[in-house]
């Protein structure tokens, strides 16, 4: 990919854009389909070409740091605790229905 950029095949989107990762809950599947809840981790990613930690302030595992150095580069923005708590107890009940839909079993 990299070297796709450095070549000009691809190009870096040409305005500001924002991705809502505000999922409840995140699974993780393994290679023999055992799936393992694991923490919900909501979050705002602000697309932010080339930025590093240094231009925004943040640091890996801070409030906010720079997921990829890049042309397709991201800033991470964590929700605040009480966002995130309503995030999860808002959505009790699809997080219900999708682990019957999945046959999640949680390890007693």
């Amino acid at each position: 990919m990299t070297e796709r950029f450095k070549s000009g095949q691809y190009h870096a989107p040409s305005r500001a854009g924002i991705a809502y990762m505000l999922s409840p809950i995140r699974y993780r599947i393994d290679e023999h389909g055992g799936v393992t809840r694991t923490t919900p981790n909501p979050h705002l990613m602000f697309y932010g070409p080339n930025l590093t930690d240094t231009d925004v302030g943040g640091a890996r595992g801070a409030f906010v740091f720079i997921n990829r150095v890049g042309p397709d580069g991201m800033m991470i923005v964590p929700v605040g605790q009480k966002e995130r708590d309503a995030i999860v107890s808002d959505a009790q009940s699809l997080i219900a229905q999708v682990e019957q839909a999945i046959g999640y079993q949680p390890s007693r």
